[in-house]
């Protein structure tokens, strides 16, 4: 695991025409899904198959982002798939324009990837595989692997949205692309899970000498009913963020770097009351 920058700010044309060109996110809340609690159920809990990541790199960005897409596309039609963080990261460095430098990249550029390039798989593109020119990396960004990315696509990237709105979309299986300023702090607290676990209750904003990418794909009823996000973080390890903590990190003056919701539907509501995929095979 490295301590450098792993997420960066944008270039402002960058944050322009990526969150200029973004759809609003689609206004509804859990009380609006009639039988949404189903949701809340171990089965719909990517986790189950998905691994933690350790990063290797300042490429947090990459990790969270991958997350996102193998979470939402394993909600949308099943797939279990590890994808290419290294080919996320990559990508994302020369719209950057920081290619080769492992120096972090921004919550846009990855943004950006993955609605409109794809992500391969992590077989077919390896975690090792980091170039430190072009002219290597588009050799292995051959036809093939273009044309596999291109098959795994975030199908809407909205900004994300007010808590309770964020909460309902990832429940429906709609993950949440977050970044912050860092280290966060942490209560300990029994939420109901069978052991003790982290809590983020408060965002300090503006501290520390970096920013760090994560993602929730997953939401939790804690034993006193409160709703809380669930965050796979690529330092192997998970935690939870509450309403005010979330709110404080949307505030673009306490957060510049942006946070995304992902959905695999362009009409989540719509997909919601059609039926998802049919996790359990019945």
């Amino acid at each position: 695991m490295t301590d450098g920058p792993g997420i960066i700010i944008a270039h402002d044309d960058l944050i322009a025409e990526v969150d200029g060109s973004l759809p609003v996110c689609s206004q509804f809340t859990l009380d609006e899904l009639e039988g949404w609690e189903q949701f809340l159920k171990p089965e719909y809990d990517a986790s189950q198959w998905q691994r933690l990541e350790l990063q290797r790199q300042n490429d947090c960005r990459a990790n969270g982002g991958s997350t996102c897409v193998e979470a939402g596309l394993w909600r949308a039609n099943g797939t279990k798939e590890e994808l290419a963080r290294m080919f996320l990261y990559q990508q994302s460095e020369a719209l950057d324009r920081k290619f080769g430098a492992d120096s972090g990249v921004s919550m846009q550029s990855g943004v950006k990837v993955m609605t409109e390039i794809g992500l391969p798989t992590e077989a077919e593109y390896p975690y090792s595989r980091y170039a430190r020119n072009r002219r290597q990396f588009d050799g292995w960004c051959t036809p093939e692997i273009m044309a596999s990315a291109a098959t795994r696509k975030i199908v809407k990237a909205s900004i994300a949205p007010e808590f309770e709105v964020a909460v309902a979309h990832v429940a429906l299986g709609h993950p949440l692309d977050m970044a912050s300023y860092w280290p966060l702090s942490y209560a300990s607290e029994d939420i109901g899970t069978g052991k003790t676990e982290r809590v983020v209750r408060t965002y300090n904003g503006k501290h520390g000498s970096s920013g760090h990418a994560y993602a929730s794909v997953f939401v939790v009823k804690s034993k006193t009913g409160e709703m809380l996000l669930r965050v796979d973080n690529s330092h192997n390890n998970r935690f939870y963020l509450s309403k005010r903590a979330y709110d404080q990190m949307r505030d673009r003056r306490n957060n510049p770097f942006g946070m995304y919701q992902h959905a695999t539907a362009k009409d989540p509501v719509k997909a919601f009351f059609e039926g998802q995929f049919n996790i359990m095979g019945l």
